[in-house]
């Protein structure tokens, strides 16, 4: 049945929305500055559903040329630029209203020419010239949070150091697209970044031509888009399968050869506005971003500029989907069995991340994307009650904890800090305080402290462990919290010991029996009577599950097999099914990481069975969940 003339639907475009299918794309573009002929603080507006002349924005918080730029749902970037020395200077706009630029924070270096990007929550900021004399070519690669203000922090380096670079990508990786290097001259090379992580830019592929000052821009879900720059002929532009890796591909051709310019795409189309060939230019051309082919004329700016502050737009293909943040789910309710699975290493990126994803533990199916961590994690612990759920360590001796609500979608916020930095630790809970035990510290720990959940602050001593031992697994009962196996300083190695603590009072804890082997890393989760451990060790990584009754002690007692074998698995449960996501499947040195998910059936016994796959492969991360066993009266 057509539905030509009739009204759409909300709860239609609703159910599109929460799985960010809505395609509704913003069309505010920002860009200006740059030299014309002197250096200027003006910033102008295009709408990129139509064709007409850029008008007024505003003004930036200071004249300057050569800044990177980008833009996320909300607010346009600047950052850095010559004025004309090099400067730190982030300034920020908002796309809801025209005004004036705000000071967002500062680089931490002062340089110009640079690239940027984002994925709505984070401006990635890299390569640059760090001196007015063109020989300090900047490798550097910082990040800020979007949402928030503040200085930028390091996130790693590109492949090498260049200036006149430009950023694209899409809303998971971020592409740094050629640039002007040493030994003096222009590079093809193209480096990629993963938002969610911090590390190293990885080699995409060679841009068809070397280019610096080059316009860039995510310009759709699926392609970066690079136009114009130097040396001569710059009238090229060219694009790349941002999920893929590989070599530019000719797209068509500007209409006229020029650098400096700026770049601004909504999905749908991609605009370069100004530049010089020679002579300042005040032209704006477009192409349609799906198909490809020469550019046409869109409009003109006020007057003839160069060496524009790189654009953005509030529609760029690194940005959710229907324009706007994912929405929240309707029909969820505390205690109805989400689970959270936060951070862990993904060796494809050959570093930590900051995904949070999420699944349904009632219902199979892959887990989707829920917000992002504060900071990028790996062989940490969490804890969580009904309502939040708390990340806390990590690699290289993290001491802080980082908490978010389970009605939400969205980022994590601060909680507090542990008494101590600690990576290879573990956490448990009941409904009113959290648990962290062990670790490294970096030597092992034997050090239990809590929280009380309802109220962020920082975690108190509450006793110690039979042992110092790191890469325990924690489970709880409302009553009762339980660490299985781990690697122990005195004998040195991994270990088979079960102990457990009262979680209501404080005090050291006591024996409570041994898994079937010495073992480390296990999945650890439960209901209300059995704590479940699966996987486990750094060496054999085997597929077994066992368990043990909570309110007793004793012995693991065999209860079936995982699908693979695997250690260091995120867990968690509704008390009803336990599940096991990611993990790493063969011991050092390849440890290579899995995207599965298991399941079982925590009242009964017998082998797990596929519940679907992380968004990513990832080994080393934190499970929580809002109905564990530690919830259960």
């Amino acid at each position: 049945m057509s539905n030509s003339g009739k009204v759409w639907d909300i709860r239609e475009y609703y159910k599109l929305a929460r799985n960010n299918q809505a395609n509704d794309p913003g069309n505010t573009a920002h860009f200006g500055q740059g030299y014309s002929p002197s250096l200027s603080n003006n910033l102008f507006t295009v709408n990129l559903s139509t064709l007409g002349n850029a008008t007024d924005f505003g003004d930036a918080t200071t004249s300057a040329q050569s800044r990177g730029g980008t833009g996320t749902l909300t607010k346009g970037f600047n950052t850095g630029g010559r004025t004309p020395d090099m400067s730190v200077v982030i300034d920020t706009v908002d796309y809801r209203s025209l005004g004036n630029a705000t000071d967002f924070g500062d680089l931490s270096l002062a340089r110009a020419y640079n690239g940027a990007c984002t994925d709505n929550i984070r401006v990635v900021i890299g390569g640059g010239n760090a001196s007015p004399a063109g020989a300090a070519r900047s490798d550097t690669i910082d990040y800020i949070t979007a949402a928030s203000t503040g200085n930028a922090a390091d996130f790693g380096n590109l492949s090498s150091g260049r200036l006149g670079v430009s950023g694209g990508g899409d809303n998971t990786r971020g592409i740094f697209y050629s640039g002007y290097g040493d030994p003096g001259a222009a590079v093809d090379r193209i480096d990629f970044i993963t938002f969610t992580s911090v590390g190293n830019a990885i080699d995409f592929g060679n841009a068809a031509t070397s280019r610096y000052y080059n316009a860039c821009d995510a310009a759709s879900t699926t392609r970066t888009i690079s136009g114009g720059g130097a040396p001569s002929p710059g009238n090229v532009i060219e694009f790349v399968t941002t999920q893929t890796t590989g070599n530019g591909t000719d797209f068509g051709d500007l209409t006229a050869s020029r650098f400096g310019l700026a770049g601004s795409a909504n999905g749908t189309r991609m605009i370069f506005a100004g530049g010089t060939n020679g002579a300042a230019v005040k032209s704006m051309d477009f192409v349609t971003v799906a198909s490809s082919g020469n550019a046409t004329d869109f409009g003109d700016m006020d007057v003839e500029r160069s060496y524009l502050a790189k654009g953005g737009c509030n529609g760029n293909g690194g940005l959710p989907r229907d324009g706007s943040p994912q929405r929240p789910s309707v029909t969820y309710m505390p205690g109805s069995g989400r689970m959270l699975l936060f951070g862990g290493y993904n060796d494809d990126a050959g570093a930590a991340t900051t995904d949070i994803d999420m699944i349904t533990i009632p219902t199979l199916g892959n887990a989707v994307d829920f917000g992002t961590m504060t900071t990028a994690r790996r062989l940490f612990g969490g804890f969580s009650d009904r309502l939040r759920a708390t990340a806390m360590g990590g690699v290289s001796n993290l001491n802080s904890m980082e908490t978010i609500l389970f009605s939400s979608f969205g980022n994590t916020f601060d909680f507090g800090d542990l008494t101590t930095g600690v990576h290879f630790n573990t956490g448990l809970a009941s409904v009113t305080r959290g648990i962290n035990a062990g670790g490294i510290t970096p030597s092992f720990s034997n050090v239990i402290s809590y929280v009380t959940i309802a109220s962020a602050s920082n975690a108190t001593d509450f006793g110690d462990l039979t042992a110092a031992i790191s890469g325990t697994s924690g489970a709880s009962s409302s009553v009762r919290g339980i660490f299985a196996a781990g690697n122990q300083a005195s004998p040195v190695g991994e270990t088979n010991v079960i102990s457990y603590i009262t979680i209501a009072s404080t005090g050291n804890a006591t024996d409570f029996g041994d898994t079937s082997g010495n073992t480390t890393t296990l999945g650890g989760t439960s209901s209300s009577t059995r704590a479940v451990y699966a996987g486990g060790s750094d060496s054999a990584v085997p597929n077994e599950i066992q368990y043990v009754t909570i309110a007793s002690t004793g012995n693991t007692t065999d209860f079936g097999d995982l699908t693979q074998g695997r250690g260091r698995t995120s867990a968690g449960s509704n008390s009803i099914r336990g599940v096991f996501g990611g993990g790493t499947q063969t011991g050092a040195p390849a440890y290579p990481d899995t995207n599965v998910m298991d399941y079982i059936t925590i009242a009964s016994t017998g082998n797990a069975a596929d519940f679907g796959d992380l968004t990513r492969d990832r080994s080393g991360g934190a499970g929580c969940s809002d109905n564990h066993g530690g919830l259960q009266a």
